[in-house]
């Protein structure tokens, strides 16, 4: 993405990039709040970010957005250092600011068409809902965690490799000792 000219809001070089891994994702002067307030990007410093490309207009998003909000509410109410930015996809800004209220995390701003459309090139979104994690300092954790989310819930933070593999592990450990007796004694 670094110096990247096809790629619009592409931090230009490394220095830019070591100024400030939130700045190199999100070259935007500041996010906004679901009330309308400014939101400066140095709050997201040094937090696990997930970039959330969605739109009212798509049933599947509106499906996602609440499992999403219940995640991160988890998640902040332990101090997990997550946020949550939304990049609209919605085609006016009423329709932008009515699906935003309803969300508890900043967005990037819905005029700045550009930086928008910049992130969806970066991070090659070609359908919604999308949830791009990125550590700390800006590196792709998991390129859609929506199915993460879905599935485990805010256990499934911080959605790297490693974490998503002793999920599955235990998952697996539990139908292994499953027998019909467990499975009809839980029924009842």
């Amino acid at each position: 993405m670094v110096g990247d000219p096809e790629v619009e809001g592409a931090p230009e070089t490394e220095t830019e990039t070591e100024t400030g891994a939130v700045r190199a994702v999100l070259p935007v002067g500041s996010l906004v709040s679901p009330s309308g307030d400014e939101v400066q990007l140095p709050e997201l410093e040094g937090k696990v970010v997930a970039l959330y490309f969605a739109a009212n207009w798509y049933p599947r998003c509106e499906a996602f957005t609440p499992e999403l909000a219940a995640a991160y509410g988890q998640l902040r109410d332990r101090s997990a250092g997550f946020e949550v930015v939304f990049v609209s996809c919605d085609e006016d800004a009423p329709s932008f600011e009515r699906f935003h209220r309803g969300m508890p995390w900043p967005a990037v701003p819905f005029g700045d068409l550009r930086r928008k459309k910049g992130l969806s090139q970066a991070f090659q979104v070609e359908g919604i809902p999308r949830l791009v994690v990125l550590s700390p300092d800006g590196e792709i954790i998991c390129s859609d965690a929506v199915e993460l989310v879905l599935r485990y819930g805010d256990p499934a933070f911080p959605f790297t490799p490693a974490r998503v593999a002793e999920l599955e592990a235990d998952e697996q450990s539990k139908f292994a000792s499953q027998t019909l007796e467990k499975l009809f004694a839980s029924a009842t």
